[in-house]
């Protein structure tokens, strides 16, 4: 049986794609798995549609991907996620996944 799964938006910050009402969002949330109920917190990228005939703006569904048109646009979303107070969340950390390391350590797992 297929496994379902949902993700929570708790925070989400976009960039208007030119003048053609698509939107790539950087959220913040909680990845629900379905079977059991775990839950992982964390960041994703998405696109949303442009608005539909009642103005709701739909998911793009791509297999948790999302195209990225440039550095540029990431570095605006995550400096805008934390201008807002959300966009430092260690997500592993906080959710006991990943033991904190120390810069010395970070530095030499950067280094392999």
């Amino acid at each position: 049986m297929a496994t379902s799964t949902s993700f929570t938006v708790l925070r989400e910050v976009f960039h208007e794609h030119g003048n053609t009402g698509w939107r790539l969002c950087f959220q913040y949330g909680v990845l629900v798995f379905g079977d059991d109920g775990t839950h992982e917190t964390g960041y994703r990228f998405v696109w949303r549609r442009p608005p539909n005939a009642v103005g709701k703006r739909t998911l793009q569904s791509a297999r948790a991907q999302a195209r990225i048109p440039s550095v540029w646009i990431i570095r605006k979303l995550i400096s805008a996620a934390e201008a807002a107070g959300w966009g430092s969340h260690d997500a592993d950390l906080e959710d006991g996944v990943l033991p904190q390391i120390t810069v010395e350590e970070e530095a030499r797992v950067g280094a392999d």
